[in-house]
């Protein structure tokens, strides 16, 4: 699946401990059907919410959420993520991603999810 659109992004919060970034906009999306081989595509609206907390001087939370809504299947994403740094060049990332379509491809699930640890190294 791969999209691509253009709209309107404002930064709602933004302080010493905290950001909030709002996006809208519209576009176009297409994706290719694995059990027919043949391709959707369509107009879509899209909205995001990117949010960011800087809890201490080394740990910082993130929650973004994204939805991507055409004529024939909505698509839903949520991704969690907490960042611990270990030194000035390390940090360790604990992510958990949600996503879901509405009218998912014939055979497959409506709701993915994953968890991922990651060594982030920061240049």
């Amino acid at each position: 699946m791969s999209s691509l659109s253009a709209g309107y992004g404002y930064q709602l919060i933004q302080n010493d401990k905290h950001s909030l970034l709002g996006e809208i906009g519209v576009g176009y999306r297409t994706q290719e059907v694995a059990a027919t081989g043949q391709s959707e595509d369509g107009v879509i609206a899209r909205g995001r919410l990117d949010y960011r907390w800087i809890i201490t001087e080394t740990t910082e939370f993130g929650n973004l959420f994204l939805v991507e809504s055409g004529s024939d299947n909505t698509y839903y994403e949520n991704r969690t993520s907490l960042s611990v740094a270990i030194n000035s060049a390390f940090a360790v990332k604990l992510a958990y991603e949600y996503r879901k379509n509405s009218d998912p491809p014939f055979g497959s699930d409506d709701t993915d999810t994953q968890f991922t640890t990651n060594l982030v190294y920061n240049f």
